[in-house]
Order: C-alpha cells, then structure tokens, then sequence
C-alpha cells in the first residue's frame, strides 16, 4: 500500500525535465510588453536627426506663426476653426507644447526658431505608446503572450509605419492611432467583462468612459478616426461574438459622436475631382484597388514613397482599376471559407479596411489627385495584420522553427524601416528619394520648390515649378511657387500672371491672392490689390502677411489708424516677422507713437540684428521729439 502512495505522487509530480520545456513553451510575460519598445526604437532612431521637411511640416509648426511662438491665442484658433483645412485641435495642443520646450535661442538658416529634433522625438515616442497599446490589445485577445508580442512588433516595425512616424506632420497619425488602440483596448476590457459576468459593474464603466474619452481624443487629432466604432464593431462581433442587443447600446454613441467632426471634415477640405473618377458605379472599383495596392505593401514594402502614381485618372487610363479588386475579392473569399475554423482571419481584414475607409476612395479625397493611397494611411490599420499574426501564432502546434522564422522576418522588416527613415533626413534627401521611385511625382517637385524658395534659390525653385506644371497643368501649388520664384528674380509681370492662373485653378487659396495683393500694390494698381488683400482675409484672417498688406494699402489712402489696427494684428498673428515689425514701427512714428515705434524697431533686431532699415529707423525714433 505504501509503495502503491509512491507511485501515485511520483506519477503526479511533474518531472524537472517537463517543468523546463513547459517554462520554455511559456515563458513570463511580465515584462514582455519590452519588446516592441525596443523594436520601435531600433527601427526608428535615426529619426531623431531629422529635419523639418517642406511637405506641410513648414506651414503646420515650422514656420506656423500660432506655434512660433506658441500661445494661448493660438490655441484658442485652434480649438475654434479648422486649420490648414483640417480640424485637428489636439494635435496642434500637442505642437504648441512640444514648442515650448523645442524653442531655440536663435534662428535657423531659413528662419526657423524650433529645434526638429526635438518634435521627431515626440513623434517617436507617441509611436512607442501605440505599439504598447497594440501589444496589451492583443494580449487581451489571444492567450500566448508572445504571440501578442509579435503582432505587436509587426505593427511597431513594418516599413509601411516609416512615414508616420519620420515625418513631423505625421503626428496626427501617430496621435490619433495611439489614441485609437487605447479606446480598442478599453472596449475590449469592457466587452470582457460583460461576457464574464464582471461583478463590479463600476470598474466596466470606468473602462468605457476610457474607450469613449480615447476615441473622443482621437477625433480632435484627426477625422479619419470617425472609422473606429466598425473597428470596435469588428472586434466585438467578430472576434468576443456579444449579442447585437449589448452591441448597439455600447458602439451608438460613439457613432454620433463621429458625425458633427465628419460633417466639419468636409466642410474644411471640399473636394474637386476629375468627372471620370468622379463616377459613381467606378468608386469600388477604386477602393479595390487601393487595398490591392496596400496588400502588396505589405507583403513587399519596397519603393516607398511619399506619393506614388496612383491616381483616379492614372488607374483608370492604365486599366489596373478593373482587374486589381481580384485580389482583396480573393482574400474575402478566403476569410469568407475560413469564416468559423478561423475568425480572427476575417477580424484581421475587416480592420484593415474599418481603419482605411474613410480613404479608400469610395468618396472623394482631396489628396487622391495625387494618389489614392499613401503609407500613412495605414497607421492604425496595420493592427489588421498584427491581429492575424498574433492568432494565426496562437493556433499553429508549437514547433522549434517557427519563432525562429518570425523572429527573422520581423528583424528584416525592422532593418528595412530603419534604412527607410534615413530618406527622411532633410526635404532634399526625402524628394531625391521620392523622384527616383516616382518620377512623375508632383508633390515632389512642387515641395523642392518650396524647399528652395526657403533657402533663396529661386532659380531652381522655378525650374522644378515648372516641371510640376509639366506633369500636371491644372497644379494651382506649383503656379503658386512659380509666382514666387519669378517675384523674387524681379520678373512682375510674370509673377502677377502665375499668381492670377494659381487663383483661376484655386480660388480660396488666400496665402497666393495675398502675394498678388503685394505685387499689384508695388505696380501702384491699389485698388486690385485691395480686392485681393480682402477676399485673402475673408477665406483666411489668420494670415499675418494679408493684414500687413492691408495696413500698407490703407496707409497709402491716409486711413492711418486703421492701418495701425491692421499692422497690430499683422503682429500678434506673427511676432517673427521682420517686415511686420518694421511696418508697425514706421506707423507708429508716423501717428507720433514714439515709444511704442521705438519698443518694435528693436523688436525688429532682434529678429535680425543686421537690419539697417530697423537700425535707421530706431536712430530717427530715438532723437525724434515725442508727440505732446
């Protein structure tokens, strides 16, 4: 009987040998959640020597007067309109904290007071959280957690990730998709714990209160997140299998929440397409094609670039529009086979295509007049793949080769990001790189034209204008530039007449009718010029250079304090502009505002201290007599 007791615990005591393959099949996973951080920051540390590029970085925090510097009237623009046609107010918050610390003692080169670096950092760092955040969603999901590490590695490393993470105006990329992992994240837990019979009901409402604040913010740093309730519908339905009666009373408010910053998406940026791309029975074909396009990416993430030739108009002149929705129809087919052995495979691409639709071109865009698909659309919906890897490692019988393969493919792809961020060291390596895989690429030039412009090279600032105008007749930016260029070299009359087809093809471009207001005034035609300085500022009156323009035109018809009023808020609106100082100082002394006129001559040097207009004019201000 006692020999037959030491069998028995011999048989139920698990062996030393069995214990250690069973640690090693599982190992903690306390700090695995380390893992993607580490991959994220292998991949991506060559951005923190980055520069600022031309390609919206300059307009939306570079040179953008409400950050530079930042204030509490700036934020207040912000939160109340759209900027840069886009109503992104979180972001901007984001930005103009971030440009406190980024704030630098003196200017760069180009003028530019913010340290880059410091704002790739931020970018870097935001990514890192939402890599976290894909890890601790799929953790929730799937049981193996190095499986949900390696999903989230995919997400955090896949080449596809590169733009929006390398690139300054990539934050409301980055922003919105960390935010909008965290409100899936908490969706989940709160789904959870309706499926589970969560006996504190006050911990579930604390996790959607999380979720629903999360998705709110992800709003506020960019529309397209107005896709995230099908996601969290996806995943609820598809993946935790509630009823539709639990489901709709948690995901309805979320939808209206979504409609009010859908509707000011399209007021802020109305769309004008071609008629052909415009019609209706062509726009799924077009939304196929994209996402045929996004799963080659995917699979091969070479030639990226920031706009590839992949129009409406080129897509459908090629004819690849009718036959690339063959494969996305393949991979539904396939998902629609394997409906309920594998689920999460259908999961998996019904959150790549929730997190892309608001741009898939199943309705107008406005960048698709470029191209209908760009990298960073694809931010938050590499979660989609993610998901699929994460449970496809899950239901796959262990084997020894399998992490090994995963492992390698993952450091390939890292390898390929990193290599891929080094393009994004200056505008002038990020466009080089850009017209070597694309060189039809109009974004491209128009960018190394606004590059140029920036750094006093207008000479090939109207070249590459010109080359852009090539490609595509109809490019209101590149007419826009060439005014510039052509201004700068003097040349009048033939930047009055790219400026005027700039606005023919762009009417509400208030940044070009203001530069034409100023070549019309200096031609002595004042009353043109007024009619263009006022229909700038009605469309935009954040714009520091029309009020200046205003106040110069009003001074000209001796209505001095209005043009006081104007040179004051030309001012406010940009304190680092030299010609804004100057004009206020001069129209201060005129009115025999001495001391104030004084206080902005030696504002104007220190914007720059070798100005010998505000030298002369702060030695006349000086021994002038006050005004009694």
């Amino acid at each position: 009987m006692k020999q037959a007791a030491r069998d028995r615990r011999q048989k139920n005591k698990p062996s030393h040998k069995g214990a250690l393959a069973a640690r090693s099949a599982q190992p903690p996973s306390r700090f695995i959640w380390v893992v993607p951080v580490l991959a994220a920051l292998a991949a991506f540390w060559p951005v923190l020597g980055c520069d600022f590029t031309s390609w919206d970085d300059l307009l939306n925090v570079a040179k953008n007067p409400l950050l530079n510097p930042p204030s509490f009237y700036g934020l207040g623009m912000f939160w109340t309109r759209p900027f840069m046609a886009i109503y992104i107010p979180l972001t901007y918050t984001i930005w103009s904290l971030v440009a406190l610390v980024a704030r630098t003692d003196a200017p760069d080169p180009q003028g530019i007071w913010l340290n880059p670096y410091i704002f790739h950092a931020a970018n870097l760092a935001v990514h890192v959280v939402a890599s976290v955040a894909v890890y601790l969603l799929l953790r929730r999901l799937v049981s193996k957690p190095w499986a949900a590490c390696a999903g989230a590695v995919l997400f955090a490393v896949h080449p596809v990730q590169v733009e929006s993470v390398a690139w300054v105006a990539g934050m409301k990329d980055v922003l919105c998709g960390a935010l909008s992992i965290i409100a899936l994240w908490q969706y989940v837990l709160f789904a959870q714990g309706d499926q589970h019979d969560d006996p504190a009901p006050v911990r579930r409402r604390v996790r959607y209160a999380a979720a629903t604040v999360a998705f709110l913010l992800a709003l506020l740093s960019k529309p397209s997140a107005i896709s995230l309730p099908l996601a969290a519908l996806v995943l609820d339905r598809g993946l935790l299998k509630r009823p539709w009666r639990s489901i709709l009373p948690s995901l309805l408010p979320w939808f209206v929440m979504a409609l009010p910053i859908a509707i000011v998406a399209k007021i802020a940026q109305p769309v004008t397409i071609a008629y052909e791309a415009g019609k209706l029975w062509l726009r799924p074909l077009l939304a196929a094609d994209a996402l045929g396009f996004y799963v080659y990416k995917f699979f091969f993430p070479l030639w990226l670039g920031v706009q590839y030739h992949h129009s409406p108009q080129v897509e459908i002149g090629q004819g690849r529009v009718y036959w690339m929705w063959l494969i996305p129809a393949a991979i539904a087919l396939l998902a629609w086979i394997y409906r309920r052995k594998a689920a999460w495979f259908a999961a998996g691409i019904a959150l790549l295509v929730a997190a892309t639709l608001p741009v898939l071109g199943l309705a107008p865009f406005q960048f698709e007049r470029y191209s209908l698909v760009a990298d960073h659309y694809l931010y938050v919906a590499m979660l989609g793949p993610a998901l699929i890897l994460a449970f496809a490692l899950q239901s796959l019988k262990y084997r020894r080769e399998i992490p090994i393969i995963v492992t390698v493919v993952l450091l390939a792809l890292a390898v390929r990001a990193n290599l891929q961020t080094w393009s994004w060291r200056s505008t002038e390596d990020l466009f080089r790189h850009e017209l070597a895989i694309n060189p039809q690429s109009v974004v491209a030039y128009n960018s190394l034209s606004a590059y140029e412009l920036s750094t006093n090279q207008p000479g090939k600032a109207e070249a590459d204008a010109r080359r852009a105008i090539e490609l595509q007749p109809d490019e209101a930016q590149a007419y826009g530039n060439l005014g510039v260029a052509l201004a700068m070299q003097n040349h009048t009359a033939d930047a009055i007449d790219a400026y005027r087809r700039a606005c023919e093809l762009d009417p509400q471009n208030a940044r070009v009718l203001t530069n034409l207001s100023g070549l019309l005034a200096a031609q002595g035609r004042t009353d043109e010029a007024m009619t263009c300085v006022r229909r700038a500022l009605e469309l935009d009156n954040l714009l520091s250079d029309a009020h200046r323009n205003l106040a110069v035109l009003l001074a000209g018809r001796n209505q001095v304090n209005q043009a006081v009023a104007e040179a004051r808020i030309a001012v406010r609106l940009d304190p680092a502009d030299l010609r804004g100082q100057l004009n206020l100082a001069v129209l201060l002394d005129t009115v025999g505002q001495r001391q104030q006129a004084i206080e902005h001559y030696a504002e104007a040097l220190r914007v720059d201290p070798n100005s010998q207009l505000a030298k002369r004019g702060l030695a006349g201000a000086l021994v002038r007599p006050a005004a009694r």
